[in-house]
């Protein structure tokens, strides 16, 4: 636990130090106010016992107003403490999600960081540990304050309710431990529940699902499933307030006995005059809050042993490494003249199937190569290794004659646009959407190359429409089909001499996909284009056809060329692909 608040609290303190600070002055406060209140009532009492009413009155305006201020001055840093803390928590989702950002791809598609990405969201959406864990901070903070003013009080009058506070502090921690034990045991059983139960509620109340439920039963088994998951939740939780009930009961008669004891010992010394009336009180009394401090205490620290649990996730998530590019001693890229594969072997980390085997192609500036072969070929790994995304498991890809890995990342990235199978709209304008900025000419002059001016003229707002109504009132919904020509519009809009289209027209009907096919070769101008496509009628617009069969270049060479090998692969998937749209 120790090891995992101690990075917490570096990770947030370099956030916002601040927010510690503040925490301190208010917990100084507030220690202030407490062991004043009683020392001040102990000099009321003492002045009224001797007949000074005079001196008790001004005592206790001088009380009062001090009180006062300290209240007030409580209230405005208890404030400034949960701005601060908003804040903290503000820029702890945005190093998390600059963390995701610059994740190495390969971990992005991991089961294990995909599952790590979800136990932290989980953590931080569903159980909001980060804002509890600085509220427990704040509070600890707090307590230790209190106890050590308080304490140092209590060893100036007598140090044996010092021994007897800490043997209550040690049965108080026994029993919130065993309590704290069987609550991450119970709260371990059930994320799982809770996230089965998560999928299938939002599953069942999804109004994109609202037309199958119409036309199959899947609304019924999802209800089934969800109150199946309900009744599980359920009935951990009753175990958790039944056992947290034992627990209380216990923590209870041992805090009883503390106060018994205090009464007693502290009677006893007033009766035997070694100690004065107002002294009874005083110290009874700090003994009290010494007690409930104590109580609270052993709550924090179970309560921030169970949330370091939650937050390792969390914290691992931080951890993981950066991509780096150390790109001061890498080579510039301005164009690219030549792509080259020379004996490329690839698996997928952690795995030992050979996606890709002995890869040898070359493209020329320019050339139009359209890349098929069946599901699982390979096709869309060798895009992503011509991306960077993944470095090849042996042999090298070349640009212009120099290895893809010697030049600078921005400058690489810069030459490729692609439009992936898993493209993505985002909640900005058609304009946005398409430039990335707020270039609205190019923009259009974009969407109209893929047949969007008329879809954006009958728009209200024409290109600076906001996309879904998720978010905006007055967004717009596109088809599949249009999408997918923002998502090809935003890779023509791209000043780069490589565009990479990854099943560019799979939501495209037959006519608007031919539309693009035949002007594809003055969409892309003297771009070089590489593209993977299940409709074989798209090689015929293509320089070339690069076959991957079971990941082995199987033929690379122009769609004339190909037809006239019978018993090709390619043959075979063009001749009963035409068969399929001639029946």
């Amino acid at each position: 636990m120790l090891k995992v608040l101690t990075k917490f609290f570096a990770i947030t303190f370099k956030l916002r130090p601040i927010f510690y600070f503040v925490s301190l002055f208010d917990a100084l406060i507030s220690t202030v106010r407490l062991v004043f209140g009683l020392y001040a009532t102990k000099m009321i009492i003492d002045s009224v016992l001797v007949g000074n009413y005079t001196e008790s009155l001004w005592i206790a305006g001088i009380l009062v107003a001090v009180q006062l201020s300290l209240y007030f001055l409580s209230k405005v840093m208890d404030r400034l403490r949960n701005t601060e803390t908003q804040s903290l928590i503000v820029r702890l989702n945005r190093l998390i999600s600059d963390s995701v950002m610059y994740f190495e791809y390969e971990k992005l598609e991991d089961p294990y960081y995909l599952d790590l990405k979800e136990r932290a969201k989980f953590a931080n959406d569903n159980q909001g540990v980060a804002w509890q864990l600085l509220s427990l901070l704040a509070q600890f903070i707090t307590i230790m304050t209190t106890l050590i003013g308080l304490g140092i009080v209590l060893w100036m009058f007598d140090y044996w309710l010092v021994i007897a506070l800490g043997v209550i502090l040690i049965l108080n921690i026994v029993i919130f431990s065993l309590s704290n034990k069987y609550q991450i045991a119970v709260t371990n059983h059930m994320i799982p529940i809770n996230r089965k139960f998560g999928y299938y509620l939002n599953t069942l109340l999804s109004g994109e699902n609202a037309k199958d439920y119409r036309f199959s039963k899947m609304n019924d088994l999802l209800h089934h499933k969800t109150s199946k998951f309900t009744h599980e939740s359920v009935s951990w939780i009753k175990k958790i307030f039944i056992a947290m009930g034992v627990f209380s009961w216990f923590t209870d008669i041992v805090n009883y006995i503390l106060m018994g004891f205090t009464y007693i010992y502290i009677a006893i010394k007033t009766l035997a005059g070694t100690v004065i009336i107002s002294d009874f009180i005083f110290y009874t009394g700090t003994v009290l809050n010494v007690s409930q401090q104590l109580v609270r205490l052993v709550n924090i620290v179970a309560d921030l042993k169970r949330n370091s649990e939650w937050i390792k996730p969390f914290l691992e998530l931080l951890s993981v490494p950066q991509e780096t590019y150390q790109d001061e001693f890498k080579l510039p890229l301005e164009h690219i003249e030549s792509i080259e594969f020379e004996h490329v072997d690839f698996k997928y980390p952690k795995t030992d199937t050979m996606i890709l085997k002995n890869i040898n192609f070359s493209i020329t500036k320019g050339e139009k190569v359209s890349i098929v072969g069946l599901n699982g070929a390979g096709k869309t790994t060798l895009v992503k290794l011509l991306s960077r995304l993944y470095k090849p498991t042996s042999g090298t890809i070349k640009v212009n004659g120099i290895n893809i890995w010697e030049y600078r990342h921005d400058d690489y990235m810069k030459q490729i646009a692609a439009v992936f199978q898993d493209y993505k709209m985002f909640a900005y304008t058609l304009t946005e959407n398409i430039s990335g900025n707020l270039d609205h000419e190019g923009a259009y002059i974009a969407a109209s190359k893929v047949s969007l001016s008329e879809k954006i003229k009958s728009l209200p707002q024409g290109m600076e429409s906001n996309y879904t109504k998720n978010l905006y009132h007055d967004g717009i919904e596109l088809s599949g089909g249009e999408q997918q020509k923002v998502a090809i519009a935003r890779a023509l809009y791209k000043a780069s001499d490589l565009i990479i289209l990854d099943e560019p027209t799979a939501a495209l009907d037959p006519l608007a996909e031919a539309e693009i096919y035949e002007h594809f070769n003055e969409l892309v101008k003297d771009k070089t284009a590489l593209y993977i496509s299940h409709r074989m009628s798209s090689s015929v617009f293509c320089d070339k056809i690069l076959v991957l069969n079971d990941g082995v270049v199987e033929d690379y060479l122009p769609h004339k060329e190909l037809m006239k090998k019978k018993d090709s692969l390619y043959y075979k998937l063009f001749t009963t692909q035409a068969r399929n749209y001639q029946s």
